[in-house]
């Protein structure tokens, strides 16, 4: 049996302190029917003691299929990397991301060098995600704290459609692996959407004041 809630009014969750738990974001939007953009998902696990052996550490990434790599090919299959494949800190990932370093092209190669080729174009036309680096750099910053163990950054395409249905739902997992809270930021960088611009706190089997 799968239960749906409907979480669009909610700024702090209960969830089960184990086991993936998935999000659904709705993209329908009459407006923007047929566009094409993409959800900024960072999620931050946190722990309750800054000990850090209570909680995963380190950076996971992933994006789903078809995007577009700087040649222009579509890219089918998605792109998905844990944190033991990942050499970078959490602290490293949003310095790399800090667009006021003054040190793109370098710090885009140190990303490519330890993520691969993450950000991509969501259509021919536009440019990549790494126009929106400030999303991982001082977004994320911001709200990190030294009780932030793990850090999961997600891009994920998606089409707006006008339809009540939709054949392509926009989905995320999170799994809470030992953390006591997370934070969800939502962000869709190229529309002003309905289900952008979000903050939500996510308490594993405790209770929201």
């Amino acid at each position: 049996m799968v239960t749906i809630d409907n979480l669009s009014e909610e700024n702090c969750i209960n969830l089960p302190s184990s086991g993936t738990q998935w999000f659904l974001i709705n993209h329908r939007d009459d407006g923007l029917d047929g566009q094409t953009g993409y959800f900024s998902i960072r999620i931050l696990y946190q722990s309750g003691s800054t000990d850090r052996d209570y909680i995963r550490q380190g950076i996971h990434i992933q994006r789903n299929g078809n995007w577009y790599d700087e040649a222009g090919h579509q890219i089918k299959a998605g792109h998905e990397r844990n944190p033991e494949q990942i050499k970078l800190s959490g602290e490293q990932f949003i310095s790399l991301h800090d667009p006021r370093s003054g040190k793109e092209a370098s710090n885009l190669a140190a990303l490519v060098s330890n993520l691969g080729a993450w950000h991509m174009k969501p259509t021919l036309e536009e440019e990549t995600s790494w126009t929106d680096r400030y999303l991982y750099g001082a977004t994320l910053k911001a709200y990190a704290s030294d009780k932030t163990g793990a850090i999961s950054a997600r891009l994920i395409r998606f089409t707006a459609t006008s339809s009540s249905s939709s054949g392509e739902p926009v989905l995320f997992w999170i799994d809470p692996r030992g953390a006591e809270s997370a934070l969800i930021l939502v962000d869709a960088p190229r529309h002003e959407y309905q289900g952008s611009r979000r903050v939500y706190q996510i308490k594993f089997g405790g209770k929201c004041s």
